[in-house]
């Protein structure tokens, strides 16, 4: 069964940027794209919620204005989407709610990934992320890929890319599912993995130790992220993996570190997050402040390029 990817599309410059990159990323996987509008009021003929408005056949009722509005904005962007990647299954649909970002979490419950712009339409400009993609990264069932704003104009088609995908390894279960996806992405890609793990002076983030000395604390990181990259991708993982112990924050190294990437990989919570949050603080910051695309993994969530026992499909010739 092909894996379903959800995008959000409010027909801003940021969801078009998502759609793109769900698109791109469906080319790849070989996965069926849902490109999902959520209309917002309309009315009495509205009033129940997330119910679809199904496009493709007449309805009893007479389609309230602003989902005819939806509906031909949807099929417009989705159509030149499709024109760009003919190859690439894709299905519209306009559902009613009044809170876009809690009906596409509702939808993505189905979905193997959701895809959303940082800000949409109704971000303010002064906001790093929008309200949508907030509560996606929060609510969502799946992973959740939140793509950042880029420069003006469409998306590239192809859009350039580098080649390396970054993930976050603290050695909680939430950044084992985090290097176990991006190691499942990498092989479908073509791509290096980058797993890295961030310790500072008061906590050593990845060896869970305290000491003097830099050096040590820095060695014990690498070794037990090194234990865990074996351990994970096994004795001849399909891709190839560089493994990096740096010192800092640990969402700002990660931030700083995925620059020269194409993606960033991070677990929903790890060590740090406090108990009350559904957001750990490292995904949190990387979900504000990543330049490039961040995947934040829920551990249910079917890894790309695996099969339905979870095993990561065989990639022949690992990237130098």
């Amino acid at each position: 069964m092909a894996r379903t990817i959800l995008v959000g599309v409010d027909g801003s410059p940021g969801s078009r940027r998502a759609l793109a990159w769900a698109v791109e990323d469906a080319a790849l996987q070989g996965a069926v794209v849902e490109a999902v509008t959520v209309c917002r009021g309309g009315g009495d003929d509205m009033a129940e919620r997330y119910v679809p408005f199904i496009t493709s056949h007449p309805m009893n009722r007479p389609i309230h204005p602003k989902v005819e509005e939806a509906r031909q904005r949807l099929a417009a962007t989705v159509a030149q989407m499709a024109e760009a990647y003919p190859g690439v299954e894709m299905t519209r649909q306009v559902l009613q709610g009044e809170d876009p970002g809690e009906a596409l979490c509702r939808r993505a419950e189905r979905a193997d990934l959701l895809v959303v712009g940082s800000r949409g339409r109704g971000a303010f400009p002064s906001r790093l992320l929008g309200s949508v993609s907030s509560r996606c990264a929060h609510h969502s069932p799946c992973t959740v890929v939140i793509v950042p704003e880029g420069p003006s104009g469409a998306p590239r088609h192809p859009p350039v890319r580098n080649g390396r995908i970054v993930v976050g390894v603290d050695m909680s279960d939430g950044s084992r599912h985090a290097l176990e996806w991006a190691i499942g992405e990498a092989a479908a890609r073509g791509d290096v993995v980058r797993a890295v793990t961030v310790w500072g002076r008061t906590y050593s983030y990845g060896a869970d130790v305290y000491s003097p000395s830099d050096d040590e604390v820095g060695f014990r990181a690498k070794r037990a992220l090194d234990a865990l990259v074996r351990e994970v991708a096994g004795g001849a993982p399909a891709v190839a993996i560089e493994t990096l112990a740096d010192e800092g924050d640990p969402g700002a190294r990660l931030c700083a570190l995925a620059r020269d990437a194409d993606l960033l990989v991070v677990g929903h919570r790890g060590h740090n997050a406090l108990a009350s949050l559904l957001l750990g603080s490292v995904a949190g910051a990387c979900a504000h402040h990543s330049p490039v695309p961040v995947a934040i993994v829920r551990p249910r969530s079917r890894r790309p390029g695996a099969d339905r026992s979870g095993r990561v499909a065989e990639h022949a010739g690992a990237p130098g």
